[in-house]
């Protein structure tokens, strides 16, 4: 059976007209040919974003992508000489479709991770990726020896196809929702098919006032533009992009107006970042809807950012994520414990606006007795790394064979 379709608007068999079986076998984790070819795709992303033909959000993947950055990376991680790690086969990845970014992250760590790799694009967003993808093709006609590990399509979920290669993957890498996840993970699969799931996640963030209260004017400018960040970018539908944030102190004068300061601050810094041509408009609907749907009080309402506080029971309005395009809720807590009990099961990364001055064992508190799996700096929720949501991806996505030890 033929492995792909082409989407509309864009040529995929720059691939090759392979059948699946006809793949490569598997390399060494962080192949030279890889991090030279990667090196290559950086340069191509990094251009493309100053021409504006990609967004910014993809700044950060040509960052990552560096080889200076992957050395460092391989050199900390994984520098064992006692055991090589090689990739596992082939890698099926089911690409996200709030984060267009994460595309290029999976394709990235499947290769590091010395596999083949079929990349999956949900057939209703195509057009969203077009770009990106006459780039890739054109970086894999420059760079044979890695194009060749590398399939991007599309299939119908409920086909024939797509029992063909979930069937033959020897590893999986589903970033979606917990529908998405709850429908490969009922599919057949080989018993030795190695997968890892990123279901749905909600992030916050969270600040203790009375740090807060004593830092100086350049940390909070540090804070504000960090926050900004993790707001704005995706437009705040990353799955580690806060939608609350925790303020743990007394709620008086004083403090109200120093976030009122720092909320000035951030709403000024996403204007400036300016992700997104439409940022005023989208966060204008964001807003609108908000207010429709839900009982909120208004705390500060901005150009590009809206704070507001619940008027019910808290616990029911932080188990979903409703915010979007920079739209935060605060939420008053008296200690710690206050909100390791809210916290849901499902949450993920932490924003620790106070970060250099946190305790460490309150940072234990919340790694020990919620299931958070980042405790972050502002600025950071949206950093993509290898290790993601308590996945070490690329150790994941390979075997490791050791070499005249005993373990």
């Amino acid at each position: 059976m033929h492995m792909f379709e082409e989407l509309v608007g864009v040529e995929i068999r720059y691939c090759g007209d392979l059948e699946l079986a006809n793949l490569p076998t598997t390399k060494e984790i962080f192949d030279d040919d890889v991090i030279e070819a990667l090196g290559n795709l950086s340069e191509e992303i990094s251009n493309s974003v100053v021409r504006g033909l990609l967004d910014k959000e993809y700044i950060y993947f040509a960052q990552w992508i560096r080889p200076r950055n992957i050395s460092r990376i391989k050199d900390k991680q994984y520098g064992s000489t006692s055991i090589i790690c090689a990739g596992r086969g082939l890698t099926l990845h089911i690409v996200p479709t709030n984060v267009k970014a994460n595309m290029l992250f999976s394709l990235a760590f499947g290769l590091l991770a010395g596999n083949s790799n079929y990349i999956r694009i949900s057939g209703n967003q195509h057009s969203d990726y077009s770009s990106v993808l006459n780039i890739l093709k054109a970086w894999l006609i420059k760079n044979p020896e890695v194009s060749k590990y590398v399939l991007i399509g599309t299939y119908d979920t409920q086909g024939i196809f797509s029992n063909v290669i979930n069937s033959m993957a020897d590893a999986r890498v589903v970033w979606g929702g917990d529908n998405t996840v709850g429908s490969l993970r009922a599919m057949k699969t080989k018993a030795s098919c190695h997968d890892i799931y990123f279901p749905d996640r909600l992030s916050y963030g969270y600040v203790e006032m009375e740090k807060l209260m004593t830092i100086t004017e350049l940390e909070l400018s540090n804070i504000a533009r960090g926050l900004a960040v993790d707001i704005s970018l995706f437009s705040q539908m990353a799955c580690s992009s806060p939608c609350c944030l925790f303020v743990n102190g007394a709620k008086n004068d004083a403090s109200e107006a120093m976030l009122k300061r720092l909320y000035k601050q951030v709403d000024g810094f996403i204007g400036e970042l300016g992700y997104s041509q439409n940022a005023a408009l989208d966060h204008l609907k964001s807003s609108t809807e908000v207010a429709l749907e839900y009982e909120y009080e208004c705390i500060f309402a901005g150009r590009y950012f809206l704070v507001v506080e619940c008027k019910g029971e808290e616990k029911e309005h932080i188990q979903r994520k409703h915010a979007k395009n920079s739209v935060l809720e605060v939420i008053w807590v008296g200690s710690v414990d206050s909100v390791i009990k809210v916290l849901p099961s499902n949450s993920q990364t932490l924003v620790d606006l106070c970060f250099e001055y946190t305790a460490e064992d309150t940072r234990k508190a919340f790694a020990t007795k919620t299931n958070l799996t980042r405790i972050v700096k502002p600025g950071r929720a949206l950093m993509m790394a290898s290790l993601w949501d308590g996945h070490d991806i690329i150790r994941g996505l390979s075997r490791s064979v050791s070499i005249g030890k005993d373990y």
